[in-house]
């Protein structure tokens, strides 16, 4: 009995539960995890509490209120702070506020950081999976 776990747009917290579910232990009803595909997405809605790979932003320093920063600045990427929508003067007022809470930071630097928080929140999945659960991650 083989399972093959499929998701798409799993926000945030949802993409860890899915991963904590599929992958544990199931002997008892003889279930085989073969493969999980999981479009990850809302990386700024995920939370300490549910984050699979804590252990593994731990090793490397993160504390929870540091993910939660990271997870926060995630939305840099491609929502909430640097949304495309709306009327040119509501772009130009978001990106104003934006400027002025980080105004070390250009649009485009917050767009690579955004980006660049997304991956370390998967690269943490990718490596929990691999290491905590011997699965091939690629």
């Amino acid at each position: 009995r083989k399972v093959l776990v499929v998701g798409k747009h799993l926000c945030g917290g949802a993409t860890d539960l899915a991963l904590h579910l599929s992958t544990r232990d199931d002997t008892a009803r003889r279930l085989t995890l073969t493969g999980v595909g999981i479009a990850t997405c809302c990386h700024h809605r995920c939370s300490w509490d549910a984050y699979v790979a804590k252990a593994v932003l731990a090793r490397l320093g993160f504390t929870a209120r540091e993910f939660e920063t990271v997870s926060w600045m995630c939305g840099w990427a491609l929502c909430g702070h640097d949304v495309k929508a709306g009327t040119k003067e509501e772009e130009e007022l978001r990106d104003r506020r934006a400027r002025e809470a980080f105004p070390m930071f250009s649009r485009e630097e917050r767009v690579r950081a955004g980006m660049a928080c997304k991956r370390l929140i998967d690269l943490g999945r990718a490596t929990w999976l691999r290491e905590e659960k011997g699965l091939r991650v690629g």
